[in-house]
C-alpha cells in the first residue's frame, strides 16, 4: 500500500476511557483504508496518525510482507 493522502475525521473523547478517538483514513492509488484510532486524551494529531499507523502494520497482508507500506513523498494529512 502506497499511501498518497491521510485524512483525519470524526474526532471525538470517549466518555468511558476519556482518550481521544478519530477516524483515520489511508488514500492511495487503489484503496482508501478506514483505521479508528485513539490517544490520550488531548494528544496532537500526530498521535492518532502514529496508533494508525500501528495498526495498519499489524493487518495480515502487511505484517506477513505481502504487501509493503510506504509514503509518498507528497503525502498529505488533511
Amino acid at each position: 500500500m502506497h499511501v498518497t493522502r491521510i485524512e483525519l475525521s470524526d474526532r471525538f473523547v470517549d466518555p468511558i476511557e476519556r482518550s481521544d478517538c478519530a477516524r483515520v483514513w489511508f488514500h492511495s492509488d487503489h484503496t482508501v483504508t478506514q483505521i479508528d484510532a485513539r490517544a490520550q486524551r488531548a494528544a496532537p494529531k500526530p498521535e492518532l496518525i502514529r496508533d494508525a499507523i500501528r495498526q495498519l502494520r499489524r493487518m495480515p497482508e502487511i505484517r506477513s510482507g505481502a504487501q509493503a507500506l510506504s509514503f509518498a513523498p507528497t503525502c498529505t494529512m488533511h
